[in-house]
């Protein structure tokens, strides 16, 4: 879940919660696992080479959601703010 953090805002991670249970979770006997209803994100970074001799890096991440409904229902409740927008919808 840590890396969800960094990467969405507050009320997004409380909906991932809400919607998909815990980002991991413990077994019988205390063992961690991955909730696998939880969306995969993949990291990706890119140097940039700007004419003043500056070099950045610009990050990205793809996330990829368990099934289509789920990223169905997360798109539905998020689309303003997926479409650019700065306001989203309640959950």
């Amino acid at each position: 879940g840590v890396s969800f953090a960094a990467a969405f805002r507050p009320e997004i991670m409380d909906w991932l919660s809400t919607n998909l249970g815990r980002p991991s979770q413990r077994d019988g006997e205390g063992t961690a696992w991955r909730n696998p209803r939880w969306p995969v994100m993949t990291w990706r970074s890119q140097e940039r080479h700007w004419p003043d001799g500056v070099k950045t890096i610009e990050w990205s991440v793809d996330v990829t959601f368990a099934d289509a409904a789920t990223w169905a229902a997360f798109a539905a409740c998020w689309q303003d703010r997926l479409d650019g927008r700065s306001e989203a919808s309640e959950a």
